[in-house]
């Protein structure tokens, strides 16, 4: 978050728990989505909470994929995948 990454011209996926030691995900997705090019950031939340409000908390704060743990890796890997290709 103190570096410069966030200047670059490229897109970027953040992969992120929404549990952390120091900040929650939330607050680190508010700090990603209050950058000067916050839409060159696709962001992925991980998280063991599968309550409806949480996920539209996480979804109204610009979260683009919420992932319910425990989930599968063959769901985890078409998401980053299908992203990607829209890109191109």
């Amino acid at each position: 978050m103190s570096s410069d990454f966030y200047q670059s011209p490229h897109n970027h996926i953040v992969i992120m728990n929404d549990v952390l030691p120091r900040k929650t995900g939330l607050d680190i997705l508010a700090s990603l989505r209050s950058m000067p090019n916050d839409k060159k950031f696709v962001i992925y939340m991980m998280t063991n909470r599968n309550a409806k409000s949480a996920m539209i908390n996480a979804y109204e704060k610009e979260v683009d994929y919420y992932l319910v743990k425990p989930f599968k890796l063959k769901l985890f890997s078409a998401q980053p995948k299908r992203m990607l290709e829209s890109l191109w």
